[in-house]
């Protein structure tokens, strides 16, 4: 997992690099040309932006529950052992660091549509999600759905500050991205609970 962060934040620092440079006013700047630059408020009152918004929150809800649950569901359900469980979220995180240069290096083609990849690599890992439920597979099918699952994520999330501004503008970028990572968390946050009401009733 130390790899995968730092691998993503090396990946963060060289997106950021390759932006154009952001030109503040010559002027002494006030708190304001501040507060508009960096937090715009206006895109919370963009229905187009709020759509993604919301598709970002209900995203991250629902492949997070993977995470948190897949250890414990290869082993108290489908009977392997603890250890080759938790290798499927070491291949997961493998294969995650793979994806996200591969939607880089696909996504700056001139010819390519980066919202198409988006939502192309979103449809394959949810079908490969719902793959997980199939029962008396070998371990080695669950690694397979691990691995595209994972490789897949990557390339969403790879393509995911590029399509922000794409969509929105690159000046308003650190605003609209930032306001989807909250969307990020949030996501992170419910998902898991909501997953987990139904085991706790049902067991």
């Amino acid at each position: 997992m130390l790899l995968t962060a730092g691998l993503s934040l090396q990946m963060c620092v060289t997106g950021a690099l390759m932006r154009p440079k952001l030109t503040l006013p010559e002027k002494p700047c006030e708190k304001s040309v501040l507060l508009s630059t960096f937090c715009n408020f206006d895109a919370l009152c963009n229905v187009r932006f709020l759509i993604v918004w919301l598709n970002n929150l209900l995203w991250n809800a629902g492949f997070i529950i993977v995470f948190i649950l897949l250890v414990d569901y290869l082993y108290s359900v489908q009977g392997f052992p603890e250890r080759e469980a938790v290798i499927n979220l070491s291949i997961i995180a493998a294969c995650n660091a793979i994806g996200r240069p591969i939607s880089g290096l696909i996504g700056s083609h001139k010819k390519c549509n980066r919202l198409h990849i988006y939502a192309t690599t979103a449809m394959i890992y949810g079908v490969v999600i719902m793959l997980y439920v199939i029962n008396d597979l070998s371990m080695y099918w669950y690694a397979s759905f691990s691995a595209l699952f994972g490789f897949f994520l990557g390339m969403q999330c790879g393509v995911l500050p590029a399509i922000t501004a794409d969509l929105f503008g690159a000046e308003t970028l650190m605003s609209t991205f930032g306001y989807l990572m909250i969307s990020n968390g949030l996501g992170n946050l419910i998902g898991p609970p909501l997953a987990g009401k139904p085991i706790k009733y049902l067991s």
